[in-house]
């Protein structure tokens, strides 16, 4: 007997966003009609062969630790982006991070999928950046991304906002070299610019009005978040908006959270970045605008959940 066949909806996506279904923005409407977001669920059978699998590789001691000693892997990653960059006469298709695997099953509202196009994750990354930025960047006249890799979201930014001035920062040269070649080959508003989030630079000028942008990046910064946080604080950002994996929308006692905190552990990922700004808000230092798990990740964990927050005005 044939498996049902179900599709990805504007409907779900906005529920996904936990946004209003009527606001979307048209483009990620046409995106989602445009691309294939078809996927069959998962038998009993083969969730025990992917939850098997998962905690081998959990228990391989091949999965590599996040933090500053981890600044070698990327260095060669981004490396190997820009040179492929630059080959493919700037292609920026080049710039997806390697980490985004296709033909694999990913997750879906407490249970695994898996998509019939290989580049359901990639399409879906495009239309919630889309939504994400249109939704919490519009106010903003500079935004700073920090930890922006292969400057992957760049671009996306640039179309959408070509008035306003992007600050690219990593902490690994090919980063920035990559940030720098967008800017003089497409002629957009950016510039790179070498950042250590562990060691934050107190020179870098945040100007008024400012937004902050993280997207995964944070997650490398491990229970080593507190400086690059209380940076933040000092330079009083407009707004400040994290996609990140955020242990502490997990619930301990589900088979399919456990097996993603297993591996946000393993890996190092961000300590309780979320209870730290909770913390903040009660102390009346900061306004939390949004917190929500988005229920759809990757094989191991769901790493497009997002926080928003703003400073409170300075007395």
């Amino acid at each position: 007997m044939p498996q049902k066949i179900y599709k990805l909806t504007i409907r779900d996506f906005a529920k996904l966003f936990g946004a209003d279904q009527k606001l979307i923005p048209k483009e990620c409407g046409d995106l989602i009609d445009k691309f294939d977001f078809r996927y069959r669920k998962i038998n009993q059978s083969e969730r025990d062969q992917i939850i098997l699998s998962v905690l081998r590789r959990l228990d391989s001691g091949e999965l590599s630790k996040s933090g500053k000693k981890n600044k070698i892997r990327w260095e060669r990653g981004w490396s190997e982006n820009l040179e492929d960059f630059t080959k493919n006469n700037y292609d920026i298709s080049r710039l997806v991070p390697l980490y985004l695997k296709p033909n694999q099953p990913m997750r879906f509202c407490g249970d695994y999928i898996m998509p019939l196009d290989s580049r359901f994750e990639v399409n879906w990354y495009t239309i919630f950046r889309i939504w994400f930025f249109s939704e919490y960047l519009k106010d903003s006249s500079f935004i700073y991304e920090f930890g922006c890799g292969t400057g992957y979201n760049l671009p996306i930014l640039a179309k959408l906002y070509p008035e306003k001035k992007l600050h690219g920062l990593d902490w690994v040269e090919a980063s920035r070299d990559i940030v720098n070649k967008l800017a003089k080959r497409y002629n957009w508003n950016m510039e790179g610019r070498l950042f250590d989030m562990f060691s934050p630079d107190e020179k870098l000028i945040i100007k008024d009005n400012g937004a902050i942008l993280t997207m995964d990046a944070l997650e490398q910064l491990g229970e080593n978040y507190k400086i690059f946080l209380d940076y933040l604080l000092k330079k009083f950002p407009l707004i400040c908006a994290h996609m990140e994996p955020l242990v502490e929308l997990y619930d301990q006692d589900n088979l399919f959270d456990y097996l993603a905190i297993k591996f946000h552990k393993k890996r190092g990922y961000l300590g309780n970045f979320l209870t730290s700004l909770k913390k903040m808000e009660s102390e009346n230092k900061i306004r939390i605008i949004k917190i929500k798990k988005v229920a759809l990740g990757n094989l191991y964990h769901d790493a497009y959940c997002f926080v928003v927050w703003r400073p409170n005005p300075r007395i």
